[in-house]
């Protein structure tokens, strides 16, 4: 929630935990982003220092749903020596394609029913080989963050 405050978008937690954790928004604005928030915390770093992994577990009853209005984020967030580090900010549309896909993306538990994702923190962020960079730290990419659409009826008459 601090870094959807630093960044001047409202963030309320619903009274009602229903799988959306926080609700992002700007006042004034339409756009409302549904986020779960996924932590972990980092283990140990990689001997050649170039980075660190974590692993995040997510409901695949919760990723399968088919109803996604407004639409839902989840936001991965990584602790690493008592501060929050990384973020990967990626939409439930997004995470089902990779997983949905040809070639494996993470670890399916059928007795949990959960979809376990080791990351790998690097110059590059990947899980299960695939590049998931334009994720990382990308809080532009809900809804209330985004530039305002132009809508036709705010341009006036011609």
């Amino acid at each position: 929630m601090a870094e959807l405050i630093d960044r001047e978008c409202n963030a309320a937690i619903p009274e009602v935990d229903l799988g959306t954790d926080v609700f992002a928004f700007k006042d004034g604005r339409e756009e409302v982003a549904r986020i779960q928030v996924k932590t972990a915390s980092a283990v140990t770093p990689y001997k050649d220092g170039s980075g660190y992994s974590a692993r995040f577990s997510i409901g695949i009853e919760q990723l399968q749903h088919p109803v996604d209005r407004p639409p839902l984020y989840y936001a991965f967030a990584v602790r690493w020596q008592r501060n929050w580090r990384d973020f990967l900010i990626v939409s439930r549309a997004k995470l089902k394609e990779l997983w949905k896909a040809d070639e494996p993306f993470g670890s399916a538990n059928d007795k949990t029913n959960e979809l376990t994702l080791t990351v790998e923190f690097r110059e590059q962020t990947t899980c299960s080989g695939r590049d998931l960079s334009e994720f990382r730290n990308a809080w532009h990419l809900l809804p209330p963050l985004q530039a305002p659409a132009l809508r036709a009826d705010a341009l006036g008459p011609e």
